[in-house]
């Protein structure tokens, strides 16, 4: 009898611990997604803003009172041909990608990345 009870709170609390084990994962997983879309955001408002100009620098991003810092990568498309007419590499734009790293703050791999 009391091994039957025994089984009985165990499978209990096996069934309580569960949805609260599922509940907080979701919160944490809500989170992250939260903070990665507002680090999207920033960083695509920091690229319209700024362009080209972003080229050879390192701005920085506030998530939450962290500042991040974000890499920005240009890579220079060398010439394009469009509707018969060739562009020189000096009139086209580069191509311009801007990431931030953070575990802690995006989870899964860490790295938000725009402009790819």
């Amino acid at each position: 009898m009391l091994i039957e009870a025994l089984i009985a709170m165990l499978l209990l609390g096996l069934v309580g611990v569960a949805p609260a084990y599922v509940a907080a994962r979701m919160a944490v997983s809500h989170k992250q997604m939260n903070v990665g879309s507002n680090a999207v955001a920033q960083l695509r408002a920091l690229l319209m803003a700024q362009g080209n100009a972003l080229c050879g620098t390192a701005p920085e991003i506030r998530i939450g009172g962290t500042a991040l810092t974000v890499d920005v990568s240009c890579t220079d498309r060398g010439a394009v041909q469009v509707g018969g007419v060739t562009l020189a590499a000096s009139d086209v734009p580069p191509s311009i990608v801007l990431s931030v790293e953070s575990q802690p703050l995006f989870g899964g791999g860490g790295v938000i990345v725009v402009g790819e």
